[in-house]
């Protein structure tokens, strides 16, 4: 993809996600849950996390912030993953304003997103099985 890194220094924080974005892709919801369990244990977890103002809601900055820092590309984040949320959402936006994520919607989808996962491994193992 044209992006080189140079390991003879440590790598910047910058440098990282993009190389993360490179070797662990993250295109999907259900590669988004795995990267999300994989470094922050929970789902409550990773929200409590990036839920600056203890809102109980991330604005559309912070979810892209979490999304870009589990190996999502900006683009992933505000066009698929954003969207899929907030379609979730219980709470209707002012006009002109885009919606900030609500817990129960970003819960919401990461159930979706594992019920989603076990459909792939349901298919991949019954597949190998019924040749």
């Amino acid at each position: 993809s044209g992006a080189r890194f140079s390991l003879s220094r440590e790598l910047s924080r910058g440098d990282f996600i993009k190389l993360f974005q490179i070797v662990e892709p993250v295109n999907s919801l259900v590669d988004f849950r795995v990267s999300l369990l994989r470094t922050y244990g929970t789902v409550a977890a990773a929200f409590e996390c990036h839920d600056r103002r203890c809102t109980g809601a991330l604005q559309p900055a912070d979810f892209v912030r979490l999304c870009v820092s589990l190996g999502c590309s900006s683009h992933h984040a505000q066009q698929l993953f954003y969207q899929q949320i907030c379609e979730q959402n219980t709470q209707q936006p002012e006009p002109d304003q885009l919606p900030p994520v609500s817990f129960s919607a970003f819960a919401l989808s990461m159930r979706h997103a594992e019920c989603l996962g076990v459909m792939q491994w349901l298919r991949r193992h019954a597949s190998r099985h019924w040749r």
